[in-house]
């Protein structure tokens, strides 16, 4: 896949991507503007792709996530405060203050940058995987002496985007992701993986038992976190 990067005036860094494809298509990816094109196609015709996209693409655009001042609560965790640094150049920073945590925004540092979202969600993931452990693990195991299971481990892990895991031999991985979502969120994605500790595949005996675990709910649960509007770029 071949691709370039041009600064556009209003949607920032552009990608244009050309691919092995019939069409093109336009949609934004980690707070970047992303035009895929077919293999061949001459400039021309790109620049009026995107003249033609950029209606689209200025709509879609997703607005900063975090701004100086703002907060972000964690249930059962600590509350986590965006503030502007004067002693910081460029960066952003995290560190605990009292019972709270800090991210400290350098004074340069430009919350309207399509990727600044990706910089400071990614600060956010480390921070979560350090808390994750005291916040959703007792969790997972007082979810799993409910249900009479005893899984071979549990833990927490980095990836975002897979929010847990189960293996064969019975180890369940949360991810770290899971402090951002609301409680009985984090329940549905416990469940979900304690389930496969006896249905390995997503069958209708898998989501018999996933539903019992949760009270009946496991579809309304589904759809929720379908929609849940993530404080994180993921």
């Amino acid at each position: 896949m071949a691709y370039i990067t041009l600064i556009d005036p209003t949607l920032g860094e552009l990608r244009i991507s050309r691919r092995h494809t019939s069409r093109a298509s336009a949609r934004w990816v980690k707070g970047r503007a992303h035009i895929i094109v077919p293999y061949g196609m001459p400039p021309s015709e790109i620049q009026r792709l995107t003249e033609q996209f950029r209606p689209f693409l200025e709509r879609t655009k997703k607005r900063g996530l975090f701004s100086a001042g703002g907060s972000l609560a964690i249930e059962g965790g600590p509350v986590i405060r965006f503030e502007r640094s004067a002693h910081l150049s460029g960066c952003v920073k995290a560190f605990r203050s009292g019972d709270g945590i800090i991210i400290s925004i350098a004074e340069d540092f430009d919350l309207e940058d399509p990727q600044a979202d990706g910089v400071i969600s990614r600060l956010l993931i480390s921070v979560a995987h350090i808390l994750a452990p005291e916040i959703l693990l007792p969790i997972a195991r007082a979810e799993a002496d409910r249900l009479g299971l005893k899984p071979k481990e549990l833990s927490v892990s980095r990836g975002y985007r897979v929010l847990g895991h189960c293996s064969p031999d019975g180890r369940i991985a949360i991810s770290s992701a899971c402090i951002f979502l609301t409680a009985d969120l984090r329940r549905y994605i416990i469940c979900h993986e304690l389930a496969h500790l006896s249905e390995m595949n997503h069958s209708a005996r898998f989501h018999a038992l996933c539903n019992q675990y949760l009270s009946g709910q496991e579809a309304i649960l589904a759809d929720k976190l379908k929609t849940y509007p993530w404080p994180i770029a993921r």
